[in-house]
């Protein structure tokens, strides 16, 4: 009995403990694991500009583009504090931290390398 207590309580302070943990998210259509590329988002630092701004909330709220499929019904993101979303366009990628009382803030921007493929000469 004092085992299965131990055991009980050790899971629930893990799980307490996990929910502190902020969550890493890649905005994306629903359905896919490949990033959204938003061409008219200027993915400005360290605040989204005006049309990043509204990708990432149409986003977080799952609205079009990013509601899914008409099947698929109560899709949403649990965004909580501390949490960051990486938006990409096609020079590369910002991720935004969602803090509840100020919105998006804290954007870091990293350019899209691409390579040439080597000759094998």
């Amino acid at each position: 009995m004092r085992s299965a207590v131990v055991i009980a309580v050790s899971l629930l302070w893990s799980s307490i403990v996990m929910a502190d943990v902020p969550n890493q998210w890649l905005v994306s259509i629903a359905g896919s694991n490949r990033a959204y590329l938003c061409s008219e988002c200027g993915l400005k630092i360290p605040s989204p500009d005006l049309a990043s701004a509204q990708a990432l909330n149409a986003w977080k709220l799952t609205q079009p583009p990013f509601d899914g499929p008409v099947d698929e019904k109560g899709i949403y993101h649990p965004i909580k504090s501390g949490d960051q979303v990486s938006l990409c366009n096609q020079s590369g990628c910002s991720t935004y931290t969602w803090q509840d009382s100020v919105g998006w803030t804290h954007g870091v921007f990293q350019h899209q390398e691409s390579h040439e493929p080597r000759s094998s000469s």
